[in-house]
């Protein structure tokens, strides 16, 4: 009996996966970026691998259709149609992604709406809930793909096809993605950031400001006041959440900014180098050399 019920969700899992690549390829025909219907929600396709820096903001990822692979300092965290990434605070990654033309990466990107997130974690607070894998304080983290979530993407898709249904049914369909989000195996972090006295809380606030002024000059010491604590504690917490140090941090999201900014503007070397905070250009070049593997002039 008990094979016979693995054998059928395996059968849907696999029906509800292919139903999901049938309603994308409807969405989005070309490579690249597009918005939705539903202002939280945007469509990635490519059809070549590709690597690149990456700033991911308060948000999670399903792949669709193929994979990537986001490099951390000490870790790589691979997320495919059976899991996803969730990325609750301001993260730069070095990404790659894999695509081809006859199985093209497809990824959705779900921007977390803060205050249903808060209304969740303040609702699941009240319940006493035992995670299956211990708690490692990382803001960033992949998660199981449940039968569940796939039921609520396949749903998402269906109402993105249209303006009307996406209007009436996008924050319900929302705020059931990150209730299913929020309850995975791996989401305790994703629940402490979103209650405001916890530690989580406090650096994410943090990681917040360091994303919203990295072109100005930044203490760490003053970053540890403004989030009421001790310079050790601060350090210690933000480097578990993060796996930088805070100087680190700041680094990787100057020179992440300067590689969007390069690719985008044309600037020159000099000029983006102060545009990202850095009072060196000799030393912004070297950085850069050191992150990417050849200097901003060659971008």
């Amino acid at each position: 009996m008990l094979l016979l019920v693995n054998d059928s969700n395996l059968l849907y899992n696999t029906f509800m996966r292919d139903t999901i690549k049938n309603n994308i390829q409807q969405l989005i025909q070309e490579d690249g970026l597009k918005r939705t219907h539903i202002k939280e929600i945007e469509l990635f396709k490519s059809s070549t691998n590709f690597q690149a820096p990456l700033t991911y903001e308060l948000c999670m990822v399903f792949v669709l259709s193929g994979r990537k692979i986001g490099k951390l300092p000490h870790k790589d965290l691979e997320f495919a149609p059976n899991n996803y990434l969730v990325v609750p605070t301001t993260i730069p990654l070095m990404c790659e992604t894999f695509g081809s033309v006859t199985e093209p990466f497809v990824g959705m990107v779900v921007k977390i709406d803060k205050s249903m997130m808060y209304e969740i974690a303040e609702a699941l607070a009240q319940e006493v809930k035992t995670f299956k894998k211990p708690y490692t304080a990382m803001g960033i983290f992949t998660d199981t793909t449940t039968p569940q979530i796939d039921e609520v993407l396949h749903r998402i898709l269906q109402a993105l096809s249209s303006k009307v249904e996406s209007k009436l049914l996008g924050s319900s369909l929302l705020k059931e993605l990150y209730y299913h989000v929020a309850i995975g195996q791996n989401a305790e972090y994703l629940q402490k950031m979103f209650l405001n006295s916890q530690v989580e809380a406090k650096i994410a606030r943090s990681l917040r400001k360091i994303h919203e002024a990295f072109s100005l000059p930044l203490e760490v010491s003053k970053l540890a006041k403004e989030a009421e604590m001790s310079l050790s504690s601060y350090h210690t917490h933000f480097k578990a959440i993060t796996t930088f140090t805070p100087l680190q941090y700041i680094k990787k999201i100057r020179l992440t900014r300067a590689f969007e900014l390069l690719k985008r503007e044309h600037l020159s070397v000099t000029q983006c180098s102060y545009n990202v905070g850095y009072e060196s250009p000799a030393q912004f070049s070297k950085d850069f050399k050191n992150l990417f593997g050849y200097p901003p002039s060659k971008l």
